[in-house]
């Protein structure tokens, strides 16, 4: 055997050597494009039998649980209701080709830039993310979880290799620690593969919060939940439309 000949010390580097090529080939095993693509292929596969999509987002603070967000997907459209608790509901509505928003109670409704749209929100993450230069960094263990992580511009993302969900994201916007902003998801539902999270922390600041999100998949959305124009609206208050102070 051509290992027989070899001794300990050469043997122990032929073992390091292997084991850094495996490390190194789980590093480059992916491209940031690659895992994009494998994520927004199995999105889609969930997408397919979860067509219709409920979620609220609640906060507690003073043991009071306070609706706070409404999130209606069907298709690509999205309806989003927040303020809630306000009693002055915000409306952002996505009909497939337009991107709206409403304000009943103050008489406004108008389209906005497309661009926007991928703001709202995360459970595509790839989409929001698309476009931003980023480069996969390296792979690390956050968890239980075994995670691809992405870097950009002051900007960290952990992608869990095997389900490709967002777990946690990370962002500075200076050398003081007390600048960085951190996100992280849990408490995940998972269908058709993907998971889904029910539970986001934040800290940033000096300052922590979280929200809890409830999911139901299986009541089926009417098309006029997506319809902007189908909203009743107000007159605008009369202080909409007050004239700047003279100088």
């Amino acid at each position: 055997m051509r290992f027989a000949i070899l001794g300990d010390k050469n043997m122990k580097k032929v073992v390091v050597l292997l084991i850094m090529s495996l490390f190194l080939l789980g590093v480059c095993e992916a491209g940031v494009e690659d895992i994009f693509e494998r994520a927004r292929e199995r999105y889609l596969k969930f997408r397919q039998v979860a067509t219709d999509i409920t979620m609220e987002q609640t906060v507690t603070a003073r043991g009071e649980t306070i609706i706070i967000k409404r999130i209606y997907k069907k298709g690509e459209m999205f309806r989003i209701e927040r303020d809630i608790h306000k009693g002055t509901p915000i409306i952002n509505i996505y009909d497939g080709e337009n991107l709206w928003i409403v304000i009943p109670e103050r008489g406004i409704r108008r389209k906005l830039s497309q661009e926007g749209r991928k703001g709202f929100l995360l459970d595509d993450w790839f989409n929001f993310f698309d476009g931003q230069e980023l480069k996969l960094d390296r792979i690390e263990r956050l968890g239980r979880r075994d995670c691809y992580v992405l870097a950009g511009d002051n900007l960290f993302l952990w992608i869990d290799k095997k389900s490709l969900a967002l777990i946690k994201i990370e962002k500075k916007e200076g050398d003081d620690e007390k600048e960085k902003f951190t996100m992280t998801f849990s408490d995940f539902k998972v269908i058709e593969g993907w998971e889904i999270p029910l539970t986001v922390k934040f800290y940033g600041g000096g300052k922590t919060g979280s929200f809890e999100f409830s999911l139901d998949v299986e009541t089926p959305l009417p098309m006029e939940l997506f319809c902007a124009e189908s909203i009743e609206i107000g007159d605008p208050p009369p202080d909409l439309f007050k004239p700047p102070p003279l100088d």
